[in-house]
């Protein structure tokens, strides 16, 4: 019977060892499932990051061409527009200085009369229509 025990308690002492080495294996197994997903994300993550730095510099490239052609092109027009400012200015201070009237003169009364002038006719055709 002592036998016995010490055989069945082998037995479950080998069956337990085997149940925690199953259960270390499993845990080892998730935890290398999980590292080679983090290991993916992480690729992923700087194949994304490599891939928009990528085109956030071929974006500067045509943003610094587009800016300096649009400069190049608003310069000229810019020079060009000046001078005509510069003409159109001098033309409307010529006119200005031709049309400048001499300061107001103090009038007398008996230089200008008011004229009232009242049209009876035209009344009573509006108060008829009305």
């Amino acid at each position: 019977m002592l036998v016995a025990c010490k055989k069945q308690k082998t037995e479950e002492k080998k069956k337990h060892d085997e149940e925690a080495m199953q259960a270390q294996e499993e845990i080892k197994n998730k935890i290398c499932q999980k590292i080679k997903i983090e290991l993916a994300a992480h690729s992923i993550a700087a194949c994304i990051q490599t891939h928009t730095h990528a085109m956030m510099a071929a974006l500067e490239v045509k943003v610094i061409a587009h800016e300096h052609n649009h400069l190049t092109a608003t310069d000229l027009l810019k020079n060009e527009m000046e001078k005509k400012m510069k003409t159109f200015q001098s033309h409307l201070q010529t006119s200005l200085d031709k049309e400048m009237l001499s300061p107001p003169e103090k009038m007398n009364e008996e230089e200008f009369k008011i004229v009232i002038s009242f049209n009876e006719e035209k009344e009573n055709e509006k108060e008829k229509n009305d």
